[in-house]
């Protein structure tokens, strides 16, 4: 960023060096970087003509565009699950049903020795008074 003004974030990660092939040891250290976050021009990019914009407008380009101040991937992670749940339960209907399809020539010639004639029934509109026949 050539002479403008830019906001950033001091990052730190760590990395690893390991030592001679002949050493156990693997060394841990910090290192530190400055993340830009958002360059103060007219056009919010690097590439832009510096500007002064003034507080606000800095303020509200950082809630619009900084990643850790995102407040909705809680949400958004809650919404996925739901719609993840959703579409495991409707797939496990659907094949069901299609099993359900798949076996019914084979449930009815299994089941068409059967006499239903003298097993009790039960007049569905005598259901109500508790009359039975």
């Amino acid at each position: 960023m050539d002479g403008s003004i830019g906001i950033f974030r001091k990052k730190k990660y760590f990395e690893f060096f390991r030592g001679y092939p002949t050493q156990e040891s693997t060394f841990w250290f910090v290192k530190e970087w400055d993340d830009l976050i958002l360059p103060v021009t007219e056009n919010w990019l690097a590439s832009g003509r510096p500007v002064d914009w003034g507080i606000e407008p800095i303020f509200w380009k950082i809630q619009e565009l900084d990643s850790w101040r995102d407040d909705g991937d809680y949400d958004r992670f809650c919404k996925t699950r739901e719609n993840k749940k959703n579409d495991r339960t409707r797939a496990h209907k659907n094949e069901m049903r299609a099993l359900a399809a798949d076996c019914r020539r084979e449930f009815a010639s299994a089941t068409n020795e059967i006499n239903t004639s003298i097993m009790e029934k039960v007049d569905k509109r005598r259901n109500y008074d508790g009359y039975r026949r």
